[in-house]
């Protein structure tokens, strides 16, 4: 990673330059507080209302798991915490799209207008992941980051190393050898609406098929 200031100091805390396709520098933009912020609350994870294809929304842990070979995200029961391989996971690299309010099948059928503005739809080639946050500037935080790290892959490797190298995050593994877990079978997560891209990470109780739109 390139130039790091201190992350109280000012919104940029870090830049990088890779190499484009034809050996041409692409720079990826600044690593911002904002993005280290957001990264660092999903390694932690954050509580959500998980909403799926039949019965209620129910309490879900989500985070970024970094232990397998991809990163992924995993969601889970509550008290099992981030240190499991229990629950699902949809690997980061799946992700075509980010989608707020009600925009999924699974939305327009376990959501409520009044509570739209607290939703958020995570969108694979084949599955989608809906959850409900307990704030609007909690869902905002997390829209923002996806949006960036979405974007700019490398922005969430340079995230990683940032929290490491300043102590705000302890690996449970090498870094240079860590990803995150793959896609498991799903008991939970819904079956996409709306994009392609990547394929999830598995089968789903609660899955929710839909059409396959393609990678904006």
């Amino acid at each position: 990673m390139g130039d790091e200031a201190d992350l109280g100091g000012g919104e940029v805390v870090a830049s990088s330059t890779v190499e484009g396709e034809e050996g041409e520098e692409d720079e990826t933009p600044p690593l911002t507080e904002a993005v280290v912020t957001f990264i660092v609350a999903l390694l932690g994870g954050i509580t959500v209302l998980k909403h799926g294809r039949r019965g209620w929304p129910h309490k879900r842990l989500l985070w970024l798991d970094t232990t397998g070979a991809d990163l992924c995200l995993h969601w889970g029961r509550v008290e099992a915490g981030t240190a499991t391989d229990a629950g699902e996971t949809m690997p980061i690299a799946a992700i075509t799209q980010v989608l707020t309010g009600i925009g999924t099948d699974v939305m327009r059928r376990s959501g409520s207008k009044k509570r739209t503005a607290l939703y958020m739809s995570f969108v694979s080639a084949d599955r989608t992941l809906d959850v409900e946050f307990d704030t609007v500037e909690q869902r905002q935080m997390v829209e923002r980051g996806f949006s960036s790290v979405l974007h700019h892959p490398m922005l969430l490797q340079e995230g990683l190393m940032y929290a490491v190298n300043n102590h705000l995050w302890s690996p449970p593994y090498a870094l240079e050898g860590g990803g995150a877990g793959g896609g498991g079978e799903g008991e939970e997560a819904g079956d996409a609406g709306g994009s392609g891209g990547g394929g999830g990470g598995g089968s789903d109780e609660e899955a929710e098929r839909h059409g396959g739109a393609r990678r904006p």
